[in-house]
């Protein structure tokens, strides 16, 4: 009776011990996972991180007076690098911001490395204060001459019923947009995510027939949303989403691309 007890115990055991091993086993590869995966993401952070502060050490080569900052409410080092890259590659004749700020100043720095003439470049906001923030960076560079500042406040445009930029069209001088940087209305509030959506709507029978359209903060489900409304209006331009920091949606006739 003692051996067949005997026995039945040390199958017990055995089978428990196959248990706890099988569940050790699992726990491991769950582990070895999700280590990975940590590592797999701490490299990406790593490597977007290094990419800011390279992208941010190329554009001190601009030689700014004064600095001007990126990230947080600005636009970001990698928006700004594609920014610079498309000023080069096409010189725009006309350019419209929509959101004035450290773009202005490196819009109009760049242009004036190239020595640009004879274009227009608008810079507009519906914050007066904002604004004039932007003016007083222009001055400290050097590049203030080169920029026409725009106050339009926030009206509500018909047949749209949002609120939009007041005047914008005529600000143009009859002149086509070659580049539109559209970083306002802001859109990070409960129910603006879609504050954006008015620019093409508004702007498309000023764009030129080659025209670019650089939407910032494009991994936000606003502006995912509204680039996609965009191109179901507009077919013919072409849409690429540049989605390192907080990422820029292009649209285009005729892209560029440019590597990471």
């Amino acid at each position: 009776m003692l051996s067949i007890l005997s026995i039945f115990v040390a199958v017990l055991l055995v089978g428990a011990f196959g248990i706890i091993g099988l569940m050790i086993w699992r726990l491991s590869n769950q582990i070895s996972h999700l280590t990975s995966h940590i590592d797999r993401q701490f490299l990406t952070v790593l490597d977007e991180k290094t990419a800011e502060i390279e992208n941010t050490v190329a554009i001190t080569a601009l030689g700014l007076r004064f600095p001007v900052f990126l990230g947080d409410v600005s636009i970001d080092s990698f928006h700004a690098k594609y920014l610079i890259q498309q000023l080069i590659a096409e010189p725009p004749r006309t350019i419209l911001e929509l959101g004035s700020g450290s773009s202005t100043v490196l819009i109009a720095r760049t242009m004036e490395l190239q020595k640009a003439k004879d274009y227009l470049h608008i810079s507009i906001d519906h914050e007066s204060h904002f604004l004039e923030i932007s003016r007083r960076y222009a001055q400290a560079n050097g590049v203030e001459d080169r920029v026409k500042f725009a106050h339009c406040p926030l009206v509500k445009i018909e047949p749209l019923g949002m609120e939009w930029y007041a005047d914008v069209p005529q600000l143009l001088e009859g002149k086509k947009i070659d580049l539109l940087i559209v970083d306002g209305p802001p859109a990070y509030q409960d129910g603006q995510e879609r504050a954006r959506l008015p620019a093409l709507l508004v702007l498309y029978p000023h764009l030129a027939e080659k025209c670019t359209i650089i939407l910032d903060d494009a991994n936000r489900p606003g502006e995912i949303a509204v680039s996609k409304e965009w191109l179901q209006a507009y077919p013919e331009f072409h849409l690429t989403r540049l989605k390192r920091g907080k990422g820029i949606a292009v649209l285009t006739r005729q892209i560029i691309s440019y590597p990471d």
